[in-house]
């Protein structure tokens, strides 16, 4: 496994990847575990950084970067339903959660259930939970803070009540 240090304007990103594949977005205070070896040169990590150049300038960041998501079928499930929320745009839990239950044929599911799944998103930013708001465009919490969730939506020029 490979490690690479992105310097953004939120702080420190820390890529990982398989080598080909991107497995995980933490920020640089999130790593407990660091037996990932440095390199900068792989394939995956020169895409997700132009990703996060253009992101973060403002740019949408219309790049596809190849991802492998380590979870139970139900939080890849979730994760997937991120991947699709369009830069510049918001959603809420019961968007997710009717899209969740449109899509498996189910009569309903535990709001909570949603919400721990998208706390455990392990490809921060690109699998774009910063974008999911609470009932009336209400900011509700984010795993690496509030302030960073602000940033982001600013970045995106996304509406939000505070």
């Amino acid at each position: 496994m490979y490690k690479y240090l992105y310097k953004s304007p939120i702080g420190d990103l820390i890529f990982i990847s398989d080598g080909t594949y991107l497995t995980k977005i933490i920020l640089k205070n999130e790593l407990t575990n660091d037996n990932y070896q440095n390199n900068s040169n792989l394939k995956i990590f020169k895409l997700c950084q132009k990703y996060f150049d253009k992101y973060f300038n403002n740019q949408i960041p219309n790049i596809k970067i190849p991802i492998k998501l380590e979870g139970t079928k139900f939080q890849k499930a979730i994760w997937t339903i991120l991947e699709g929320i369009p830069y510049g745009q918001s959603t809420t839990y019961k968007d997710i959660a009717n899209l969740y239950l449109q899509k498996y044929h189910l009569p309903n599911i535990s709001y909570q259930a949603i919400g721990h799944a998208i706390s455990n998103n392990p490809i921060l930013i690109y699998l774009p939970c910063h974008r999911i708001l609470g009932q009336k465009n209400k900011l509700t919490g984010f795993r690496v803070g509030i302030e960073i969730k602000k940033q982001l939506l600013d970045i995106e020029h996304i509406k939000y009540q505070e």
